[in-house]
């Protein structure tokens, strides 16, 4: 019984994240559609801030995975570059109120050591992506600046989704030619 009520808490708060951001969303909110009451979503998560934490870190286990694939090889090439972001981008892209969520947990509250490690994992990724094809650059500063670039390029789509995607049409070719285009301009 009490891992249907958990599963019923995290469904519901989904839900709710596909049309919302944790700011807009109350515990109670998430009582109601999870069929439970207020004190049980304190009972197993301790509170709105620690339910997002714990969602957000259910939602990127994939991603750590994908990054932690990346990383074990030893040389990555263009297209493993490619499939990777490809497959980042798409994460973010399905996942708009947990994105909102997260920058909000960055601006407002204390990151985590989890939440810290999977962005360090998420840093490392990306990192060998840039020094795989940015060979010039030797400035750690640069190296830096291209991480953030192709990572925040690879996001920001997913915070506008709502309004740019209808005017793309086919999101899936978008995304691909997108990240293509991305790959291409640092090698």
């Amino acid at each position: 019984m009490e891992e249907k009520t958990k599963e019923a808490i995290i469904k519901a708060t989904f839900e709710l994240l596909k049309h919302k951001d944790m700011n807009s969303i109350s515990i109670r909110e998430i009582a109601a559609k999870a069929d439970v009451n207020v004190a049980t979503i304190s009972y197993y998560f301790g509170g709105k801030v620690q339910l997002f934490s714990y969602l957000m870190e259910l939602h990127w286990a994939d991603l750590i995975e994908l990054c932690n694939e990346l990383l074990a090889k030893q040389e990555i090439t263009k297209e493993d570059s490619y499939q990777f972001c490809l497959r980042f981008m798409k994460k973010q892209m399905n996942s708009t109120g947990i994105i909102r969520s997260e920058q909000i947990m960055y601006q407002n509250y204390e990151i985590d050591v989890d939440t810290g490690n999977r962005l360090k994992v998420q840093f490392e990724a990306f990192h060998k992506i840039v020094i795989t094809f940015c060979h010039k650059l030797e400035d750690e500063s640069a190296i830096l600046a291209k991480e953030i670039a192709l990572l925040s390029a690879l996001c920001l789509p997913a915070y506008w989704n709502e309004v740019a995607m209808p005017l793309v049409g086919d999101v899936d070719s978008f995304m691909e030619m997108y990240v293509r285009q991305l790959i291409d301009e640092l090698s």
